[in-house]
Formats: C-alpha cells, sequence, structure tokens
C-alpha cells in the first residue's frame, strides 16, 4: 500500500498480460496471484473495486465533463466532482467552458486534449475510490509540458496515499518510484 511501481520493458514482453493478470482479467492454472495473502480468486471484486485501470487511450464520451468523471453512475455528487477535478487541475479549465461540468467533450473527446483526455481518466478511477492506480502507458501519446503534468499530479496522488503503477518505455516517468521493475525474456527482475 502506498508504493510507487514502475514496470518496463520491450515490446512483447507481457507488460500487458501481466498487468492483465493483477486486474483480475485472466485465469490460469497454476496461478499464485495472491492479495493481502488471499488467493485473488476469492477476492476478485473486492480487489477489483480498488483498482483504477488507465490507458493510453483514455475512454472517454461525447457526455458532459461531469458525466465523464462519474461515468456510468446516476446519483452524481457534483461536490466530489469538482474536487476531483480540481485534484487533477482541470478546474480551472472546466470554469471557462460554457456550460462548465455540463459542457459536452465532444464524440471520443474530440473538443478535448490528450492530457485533459488522460486527467478526466484519473479522475474518474478517483470517483470511484480506487486506491490503486494502474496506468498503462498513459504519457506516450502527450507532449513533453502534458506528459510532465500527468506524471507530476501522478506523483501527487501517491504522496496523498494511493498506489501507483506506471508502465512505461519512459524509465523518466519512474524517478519517484518506489521499485522499478524490469520484465525481459520471461523473467521480471527489481532494478531499483
Amino acid at each position: 500500500k502506498g508504493d510507487f511501481i514502475g514496470l518496463y520493458g520491450p515490446s512483447g514482453a507481457g507488460k500487458t498480460t501481466l498487468i492483465n493478470l493483477i486486474l483480475g482479467f485472466y485465469e490460469l492454472p497454476n496461478q499464485h496471484i495472491r492479495v493481502n495473502d488471499l488467493p485473488i480468486s476469492e477476492v476478485k471484486r473486492s480487489w477489483q473495486n480498488k483498482l483504477g485501470y488507465i490507458k493510453q487511450d483514455a475512454f472517454v464520451t461525447a457526455l458532459s465533463v461531469k458525466q465523464n468523471v462519474a461515468f456510468g453512475l446516476d446519483d452524481i455528487d457534483n461536490e466530489k466532482v469538482v474536487d476531483l477535478l480540481k485534484k487533477v487541475k482541470l478546474w480551472d479549465w472546466v470554469q471557462e467552458l460554457p456550460k462548465g461540468v455540463e459542457t459536452s467533450i465532444g464524440d471520443q473527446g474530440s473538443l478535448i486534449s490528450g492530457g485533459q483526455k488522460q486527467r478526466l481518466a484519473i479522475a474518474r478511477a478517483l470517483y470511484r475510490k480506487a486506491d490503486v492506480l494502474i496506468c498503462d502507458e498513459i504519457t506516450t501519446a502527450l507532449d513533453e509540458e502534458n506528459k510532465q503534468g500527468i506524471i507530476k499530479l501522478i506523483e501527487e496522488l501517491n504522496k496523498a496515499g494511493t498506489t501507483i503503477v506506471i508502465i512505461s518505455h519512459d524509465t523518466s516517468s519512474f524517478r519517484n518510484a518506489t521499485a522499478v521493475y524490469e520484465l525481459k525474456d520471461g523473467g521480471l527482475t527489481l532494478v531499483v
């Protein structure tokens, strides 16, 4: 709990497969994945409820900013949405939108930048009370300024107690990691 883990390796090494195992998406014969000393198969639902998974191509819809943060939920806590938008550094931008949090972000987020999509995805994970954020190549498609902003945000969330796992080819994303692993040739090696 509270760690910041970096994971890197060459394309095809199995990084995404490893993450899918941790997320409980795959079940393998003879797997020995444990959460708090319990087999993941016994705690799968409660484990998954603690996770936030953010991919390179963050999923957003043509709904409003508020609906993208509280995605799939009907009873939206407006105060919580505002607090999270402030936390992920989107509040100033949202206040400038024509309808604020009620503004549509366009089909697949066509009206917002890649950095804003990633920040919305992080806010969504936090809205659902994720204790662990798993970030899979989330800065790959971003310019340097947005990349540094997302990494800084992730570091701040970690300092506030959120466990972070970042998968990236760019090891500079791991500058404040508590542990860094390399996945290569079928093995996972602790580097730092």
